[in-house]
């Protein structure tokens, strides 16, 4: 995934995920998918907390992945891959307020 294109969205815009139509679908390493879920996740932490959406839907099908969710988690790893340089700098200055939002809902 190095030298993959970088993309700016986490999940293609109306992308719909199904599950798949039965157990063991087209046989996919179901702990290569979780794993590659965890790893996002971790990556998600730190630095890019937009992925905590795509992250919420690839984790639906967990236990039961078919082929159509691989691209899906190969998006959200380009995304990943394009936010290593950014980060939040603290070096005592501020130069513009910093906001909160929450909703009570």
């Amino acid at each position: 995934m190095s030298n993959s294109k970088l993309v700016s969205t986490p999940l293609a815009s109306g992308a719909h995920l199904t599950k798949a139509t039965k157990a063991g679908h087209g046989g996919v390493d179901v702990k290569l998918y979780q794993g590659i879920i965890g790893s996002i996740m971790y990556g998600m932490l730190c630095t890019c907390s937009d992925l905590a959406f795509s992250i919420q839907q690839l984790s639906q099908f967990g236990s039961n992945p078919a082929n159509v969710h691989f691209p899906a988690e190969k998006r959200a790893m380009r995304c990943l891959q394009g936010t290593q340089t950014t980060c939040p700098i603290y070096n005592g200055e501020i130069t513009a307020p910093i906001q909160g939002y929450c909703d009570a809902d």
